[in-house]
């Protein structure tokens, strides 16, 4: 994440759970909880999971907004806290930028059928794939003790640097993953529950229709019937709708600018209304100069990053 964003003695924290709360002990002893000025937006890194019970212990809850990644997700935190919760999918803070269509003659060029974007862990699900030929994985160590689980199919490299061999895993940066995600046809994400998923919304940025599995967790909210296709946790059917994805690009029903645009106008509908919702935050807290929604905007528009 990028650091604070500063309104005079306001102070704006866009941070995950994940990384800021999960690991910390004590948040008491952090400027975050304890300054009285801060506003602190927490966007969840698991559905229906957010570890914001310290900062309730230090009587801060309403300095606090919950990003809530679906609609369904807002309403069952709204149940338990007092602060505001905002529907607001954290993959829309995704800079767009890293990701990108780069081969516009995909069909002639392409490199492999299907990318697979994924941590090694079981609940991923990528064994699900195995009838698709042709796959590449762009896979990662979470620091967990899993090397079975990485596949034997088209295994590529580490890019979190959290390995258990770092001299056999060499960490991939984002234009090197988006290259990857430029030779391949389709992206494919197969696990049934999560967060909002980053690799999901980043394969639309680059083009990349999406094969998934029925999920809840928020990436679902990204597809729509020009982007994707629900495939069955099968791996006959996710080779089914592979061959499909395949004809629906041959057709053009399938179109790579126009998934990459329509994914681009929803990332920007939600920076909008977080920085809607900010700016009226900002003026209750007492702040009188005037507020720039467009630097608003620009300020919080890419503060998820790879962690």
């Amino acid at each position: 994440m990028n650091g604070p964003i500063t309104y005079d003695k306001i102070t704006i924290y866009l941070m995950s759970d994940y990384v800021y709360l999960y690991k910390v002990s004590d948040l008491k002893k952090n400027q975050y909880v304890t300054d009285k000025n801060a506003i602190i937006c927490i966007f969840p890194s698991w559905h229906k999971s957010i570890k914001v019970n310290m900062i309730y212990d230090n009587g801060l809850s309403s300095n606090l907004i919950i990003l809530a990644n679906t609609e369904e997700e807002k309403n069952y935190f709204q149940q338990f806290v007092t602060c505001d919760v905002l529907y607001c999918n954290r993959n829309a803070f995704i800079n767009e930028n890293d990701f990108t269509v780069i081969n516009d003659d995909k069909l002639q060029n392409f490199k492999y059928n299907m990318v697979i974007n994924s941590c090694f862990e079981k609940y991923k699900n990528t064994i699900v794939a195995r009838s698709v030929s042709n796959v590449v994985y762009i896979g990662y160590f979470n620091g967990a003790n899993n090397c079975d689980l990485v596949p034997r199919f088209g295994y590529v490299a580490n890019f979190t640097g959290r390995t258990r061999n770092k001299k056999d895993h060499k960490p991939l940066q984002s234009k090197q993953i988006n290259a990857y995600y430029n030779q391949s046809l389709v992206g494919g994400i197969f696990s049934s529950e999560e967060g909002a998923c980053l690799a999901s919304t980043e394969y639309l940025l680059a083009g990349l229709p999406v094969i998934s599995t029925q999920s809840t967790g928020g990436r679902d909210i990204w597809y729509n019937d020009n982007n994707s296709i629900i495939c069955k946790n099968d791996p006959d059917d996710v080779a089914r709708c592979m061959e499909l994805a395949k004809n629906k690009l041959v057709s053009g029903e399938f179109n790579q600018n126009q998934i990459r645009n329509e994914c681009l106008k929803l990332m920007d509908y939600f920076r909008t209304k977080l920085a809607t919702h900010l700016s009226k935050r900002i003026i209750d807290m007492g702040y009188l100069g005037e507020i720039n929604m467009d630097l608003l905007k620009s300020q919080i528009s890419h503060v998820i990053k790879k962690i």
